[in-house]
């Protein structure tokens, strides 16, 4: 994603995914598993790094986009966990923070973000050099089903609306897609229009393009660069992956030599 789209995202991520905690448990149950710390890749504004950091683990959280990591400063301080997260400001293909870990996580569809093959390997050769020996990486995905067996012709279409606290203003998340089979990427537009009380309009838009992967290409890509798919999972228990699952998460680890 675009950093600049990113930016004009932050300050209605949190409201748009209030309910987005379905991955938490299996968050937690991984980080319970390996013990932290933690490295999340894609931070944004702090989704998961709160509920983490609030169970006692301690956490880096890597973002590109400064305008997420404030909201995710501003989260953590709010519930007295800054000591226990540190932000980074950087790409995930390309970053050195001089020390390991026993997991790393891209939760909510993050990885979407990197525009081709080149791009995920350069990642993927990053996070293998901060994964200590036998150490763990998480991608959340959804399956690719979820996207190509739906119709992507641009048109504009309503997805939520909701009540910024901050402005008092009621807003409306709109999206527009469009997808290239070829190319596996999902030109997507989100319009968010913000109505004031004197009925005034504002309209923010961020588009972005993401890239859908299936499993055989991710476990692939996670071999080249020295990482072993351990586990396919199609939903956030855990359930074996399968032609109807919602969701392609995949666990990998480094070898222990």
């Amino acid at each position: 994603m675009m950093t600049a789209n990113k930016d004009r995202l932050a300050r209605y991520y949190d409201l748009a995914h209030a309910n987005a905690t379905a991955d938490i448990p299996l968050l937690l149950g991984l980080a319970e598993e390996t013990g932290g710390p933690i490295l999340e890749l894609g931070a944004g504004t702090g989704r998961t790094l709160v509920p983490l950091a609030r169970a006692g683990f301690a956490l880096v959280g890597l973002d590109n986009s400064e305008a997420m990591l404030v909201r995710a400063r501003s989260q953590l301080a709010a519930a007295g966990l800054q000591e226990r997260a540190a932000l980074v400001l950087g790409e995930m293909t390309d970053f050195d923070l001089g020390r390991r870990f026993p997991l790393v996580t891209i939760p909510f569809n993050t990885w979407m973000h990197l525009p081709n093959s080149q791009a995920q390997s350069a990642a993927l050769r990053c996070i293998a050099r901060h994964l200590t020996p036998g150490g763990r990486l998480l991608i959340a995905l959804p399956a690719p089903a979820t996207i190509t067996d739906f119709e992507h012709d641009g048109a504009l279409v309503l997805e939520r609306t909701f009540d910024d606290p901050e402005t008092g203003e009621l807003v409306l998340q709109f999206s527009s897609t469009q997808l290239d089979e070829v190319e596996q990427t999902l030109s997507i537009t989100w319009i968010y229009d913000r109505i004031g009380a004197d009925e005034t309009v504002k309209r923010v838009l961020a588009p972005m393009k993401l890239r859908y992967l299936f499993r055989q290409e991710a476990e692939l890509l996670l071999k080249e660069s020295g990482l072993s798919p351990r586990a396919v999972w199609g939903d956030y228990g855990r359930s074996p992956y399968t032609v109807g699952s919602e969701h392609l998460i995949i666990l990998a680890e480094k070898p222990a030599r």
